[in-house]
């Protein structure tokens, strides 16, 4: 489905475009339901924090990946038909797919952002545990390579510096460092409340216990997104830090000069440098 910033070839295709993205809109403005996206370098805790957000009340969780226009029209419409009935705010919950860092998904973000008010929380992570990720042991038993290259990661963070300074008047963005969601997760959660206007949930631990809330509230999350984690778990500080038993595994020693002189100013800037 185009989007409506991406120019059209005809006035036709524009005025479907256009008559879409209002349909959008207006099904989930019916339902009272609204939206929040999570952005961010692979291994920066993209997929923890969405899972972890089913803490939250009325909140409902998208089952994978996806791009700023999901949930498509069809899913909106059932979705809206669903839950429209039921009182109050309503969140869903959307986590970047592998691609959104390209130009022209971040740009359509940027636009979508505005055009349905969407929430947006950037998640930042310590480069060097970003790093040190990889895949699970292959079959033959030999480790795979990195999960993040440098390439990668300059990209992604050069992606998510622009949409929020495209985004620097828009008030419904958090900035939020994965080291303090494990490390300080009452505060965390406290900043998307005062953010979002989420409601707590009276009934959830808090939001770091995220297998605990999965078995206390009976939360619906995606095999999938469970299966990236390699199982559902609760939040810990042993994942923070793990470079320093490994620093020979960061490639970031031989990478371009340029994507270390915006690990430098990067790490200054989020307190990364010690």
């Amino acid at each position: 489905m185009p989007v409506s910033i991406v120019s059209t070839a005809t006035s036709q295709t524009a005025t479907l475009t256009s008559s879409h993205a209002i349909a959008r809109k207006a099904l989930f403005a019916w339902a009272g339901i609204e939206r929040i996206h999570i952005i961010g370098c692979s291994r920066s805790g993209t997929t923890m924090l969405h899972l972890a957000m089913g803490c939250f009340s009325n909140m409902m969780l998208s089952e994978d990946e996806s791009g700023p226009l999901y949930p498509y029209l069809g899913e909106r419409a059932r979705l809206a038909l669903r839950v429209g009935w039921r009182p109050g705010r309503k969140f869903y919950v959307t986590k970047r797919d592998s691609g959104w860092y390209k130009p022209k998904h971040r740009d359509a973000l940027v636009a979508l952002t505005r055009t349905e008010n969407i929430g947006l929380i950037y998640m930042v992570r310590d480069p060097r545990d970003v790093m040190i990720s990889r895949h699970a042991v292959s079959k033959h038993g030999s480790p795979e390579e990195a999960y993040v290259t440098p390439q990668h990661w300059y990209e992604s963070i050069m992606a998510g510096e622009h949409i929020f300074h495209a985004l620097a008047d828009y008030p419904r963005k958090l900035l939020l460092r994965y080291e303090d969601l494990v490390r300080e997760p009452v505060k965390a959660e406290q900043r998307m409340v005062d953010c979002f206007a989420l409601t707590q949930n009276p009934g959830a631990f808090p939001i770091d216990r995220v297998k605990d809330n999965y078995e206390r509230l009976k939360i619906a999350f995606g095999s999938d997104q469970i299966m990236a984690l390699n199982g559902l778990r609760n939040m810990s500080a042993s994942s923070i830090g793990r470079w320093r038993a490994h620093p020979e595994e960061n490639p970031m020693g031989t990478a371009p000069p340029h994507i270390r002189e915006k690990l430098n100013a990067f790490s200054a800037e989020h307190g990364y440098s010690d």
